[in-house]
């Protein structure tokens, strides 16, 4: 089974879950993370390092995703070697302390934090690792690997670029296995369970998939599998009308960004001054940028008691 299809290169935005995020988020994050180039106040190349920041949270779920990527690609291999949960163990913290080694933290340049340490990242990835492992889900896997239907994707190569409605859209999917007639999609998540968006993110994954292997998306089966604090999976069932209702909304969150390029088929943006900051201050805590915008303080005062 192929992983991925070629399109031809175009300039033109495309849609993906994360980038209208932050669009419907803050506007002005959204010009310094995707338009930096253009920026004539503050300079490309520091805008440049701030987005190069990370924060505790997506280290862990970073090493998580590479680990779990290891995994799979082991049992694919050899299905029928157990797992030795202390090796595993060991895997996990020498992957953390290998990321951390060029890592730069939001929480550390902000003086939330006066450090973070491999073990702040190892050791919940560690857990996360092993609830998947310890997981119904993965005996089902193991099982899948001893009596395999067809090819594991695990990692689609490239952005996992498709077409909705003809427009360009990134829907990047985690681990992809054919079994029982259906192609499975398991998207591994490490953080909080947030209903609406990864609803949005499976709908985007069956799109990707019916489009990518030309079947119908009643024939795809995407589930977001929560890996902390306990193993939990959430799935939807979808068909032709639950696409078209997906399709519908990228067209409308596609010309919401649409209206802020000069040029769209260049992907050029309007000036900086016509994305505003957000209004709700707290949404700042978390922006890579926020040293930009003078919204430094209040986040520093509420992270220098934090753990």
């Amino acid at each position: 089974m192929a992983s991925g299809e070629s399109f031809p290169f175009t300039a033109v935005l495309g849609w993906s879950v994360s980038r209208y995020d932050m669009f419907s988020a803050c506007r002005r994050q959204y010009f310094y993370q995707y338009y930096h180039k253009h920026d004539t106040e503050f300079g490309a190349e520091r805008i440049a390092r701030l987005r190069l920041l990370v924060s505790v949270p997506l280290e862990i779920g970073s090493v998580t995703h590479d680990c779990v990527a290891a995994v799979l690609n082991r049992l694919t291999r050899e299905p029928d070697e157990p797992v030795d949960r202390a090796r595993l163990a060991d895997f996990v913290t020498r992957k953390a302390a290998e990321r951390h080694r060029a890592a730069r933290y939001a929480e550390v340049h902000y003086h939330e934090r006066d450090a973070v340490t491999t073990e702040d990242v190892a050791a919940p990835a560690r857990d996360a690792i092993a609830s998947l492992v310890a997981s119904e889900r993965f005996s089902w896997l193991v099982e899948r690997a001893r009596r395999p239907e067809g090819e594991w994707i695990v990692d689609v190569e490239g952005y996992g670029e498709t077409r909705v409605d003809g427009l360009k859209a990134y829907c990047k999917v985690d681990f992809l296995i054919p079994a029982h007639g259906k192609l499975h999609i398991l998207d591994w998540k490490t953080g909080k369970e947030r209903g609406e968006r990864h609803a949005v993110q499976l709908r985007g994954y069956a799109a990707w998939a019916s489009h990518r292997f030309g079947v119908p998306p009643e024939r795809v089966a995407p589930v977001v599998a929560y890996l902390l604090p306990a193993y939990r999976e959430v799935s939807v069932e979808l068909n032709q009308y639950d696409m078209q209702d997906f399709a519908t909304l990228v067209r409308t969150q596609t010309n919401e960004m649409y209206a802020l390029c000069r040029d769209v088929e260049r992907n050029l943006p309007l000036p900086k001054d016509r994305f505003p900051l957000t209004t709700v201050e707290s949404m700042c805590s978390y922006c890579n940028y926020r040293e930009l915008c003078g919204r430094t303080a209040s986040r520093a005062q509420d992270g220098a008691s934090a753990p």
